[in-house]
């Protein structure tokens, strides 16, 4: 556990830990002799006081790590300094944070694809103890500043702040995909004040929007303004439905068959086949024989039980039989 603590900072000594419901509780103190004064420079030996500071770092085997440090408060002797006394400070941890460097760098990391209420709930788990708020200051501060010379190709398109009460106005780098810049409007003296200040514009995409129109052609008159993607589609298929209009006849007449139709016809269908005599039956059969349908088939077409199709089959072919022999006694 000592040489853990070494690399966080070579100045401090781990004295005891404790785990407890899976967060580990570490004290650790530091081993200086010496202190600068953050304010004048100043080296200082001479202690004031001392607390406890507790901040969290990177967990250590799925437990939160808490660590405890027994912090000094320093009188600073330099007496052009405009601070009697001064907390020592540490290179891991900012002043007054209540988590390390590296841990806001690892929930950067983690929270810089998803949003800040995933990535909470996420880190909650096994990492750290972090609000939703808390990641979006990390990620503001990480965001880095935009050179505006340099931004070449944007995208620009409105979002509803309020739906249907106010709009504003948002900027993406065409190349990285990364949010630029914001504004809270989307009138047209706002847009083009707003365009102007990015000075080597050379591509933007937009929608439909006049006013985007006219405010990139006043800002940017030699620019290059490019549908984006989906109005694109949508524009392109509303060329081809006009056309197809004027092509294709006004009405198509499609016969609709409801399922109500179906069976009524399916019931008079059955009907049909109860009043055909024994011969008409035999007759349809065979020219359902002869159009390739089975017997299944056959007995679904003309609603009749199988046992009543073999009798029939069976039926006919011993009066085919016995019409033969008569033919054969008379001759």
């Amino acid at each position: 556990m000592d040489k853990f603590i070494k690399q966080l900072d070579p100045n401090l000594d781990y004295i005891n830990h404790e785990i407890n419901d899976g967060k580990c509780y570490i004290t650790v103190a530091s081993n200086r002799k010496e202190v600068t004064c953050p304010f004048c420079g100043q080296s200082s030996s001479r202690i004031h006081s001392t607390y406890n500071r507790i901040f969290q770092d990177l967990p250590i085997q799925g437990n939160k790590v808490f660590i405890i440090i027994r912090n000094r408060k320093m009188f600073c002797d330099n007496p052009d300094c405009s601070h009697t006394t001064f907390a020592e400070r540490f290179d891991f941890i900012s002043y007054k944070a209540k988590k390390t460097r590296r841990l806001e760098d690892e929930i950067v990391r983690l929270s810089i694809n998803c949003s800040s209420v995933a990535a909470s709930k996420a880190l909650k788990e096994n990492v750290v103890d972090i609000g939703k708020s808390t990641v979006c200051n990390l990620l503001k501060k990480e965001t880095p500043v935009v050179d505006k010379k340099t931004v070449t190709a944007v995208c620009i398109d409105d979002f509803a702040i309020k739906k249907r009460k106010s709009y504003g106005t948002i900027m993406i780098d065409i190349f990285t995909h990364q949010i630029l810049d914001m504004i809270d409007s989307r009138d047209y003296e706002t847009v083009c004040e707003w365009l102007k200040t990015y000075l080597n514009l050379r591509v933007i995409s937009r929608d439909g929007s006049v006013i985007y129109n006219n405010a990139i052609a006043n800002a940017h008159p030699e620019a290059l303004q490019i549908s984006d993607r989906f109005h694109l589609l949508k524009n392109l298929t509303s060329y081809i439905t006009e056309y197809l209009k004027k092509r294709l006849k006004p009405q198509v007449l499609i016969q609709a068959v409801s399922q109500e139709t179906k069976e009524i016809k399916t019931i008079r269908q059955a009907d049909e086949n109860r009043k055909l005599t024994l011969k008409e039956k035999y007759e349809k059969i065979k020219q359902l024989l002869l159009e390739g349908r089975c017997k299944t088939e056959i007995c679904r077409s003309l609603n009749m039980d199988i046992r009543a199709y073999d009798k029939l089959m069976a039926m006919t072919a011993e009066k085919g039989k016995s019409h033969s022999r008569q033919k054969d006694d008379h001759t």
